[in-house]
């Protein structure tokens, strides 16, 4: 399990599963929001992931935050990786078999 910093009271928890060479996120978030005060004002809801980023919602005050779960670096040599891979399956199926 790995933790993904966003903010000071942040308890975000990010796995990640491989199956079938298909890699799927999950992602709990309890993170909140320091105001004022000292006090916390709404929990942040996990929404999506696009790309090495995964968005979250606040319930109370409606504002979105991204936080950056992998590296761009990371994220890209991943679908290069991935774009590689695809292909040669397609290669191996005879899909680029010349006619």
């Amino acid at each position: 399990m790995i933790k993904i910093s966003a903010d000071t009271t942040d308890n975000t928890t990010q796995t990640l599963t491989r199956t079938n060479t298909t890699p799927s996120l999950h992602i709990v978030s309890l993170m909140q929001e320091p105001v004022s005060g000292g006090s916390s004002k709404g929990k942040w809801e996990y929404m999506y992931t696009y790309g090495p980023y995964a968005f979250f919602k606040n319930t109370a005050t409606g504002n979105w935050k991204t936080v950056q779960i992998i590296s761009t670096t990371k994220y890209t040599i991943n679908v290069i990786i991935n774009g590689y891979e695809q292909t040669f399956e397609r290669y191996l199926k005879g899909e680029y078999a010349a006619g």
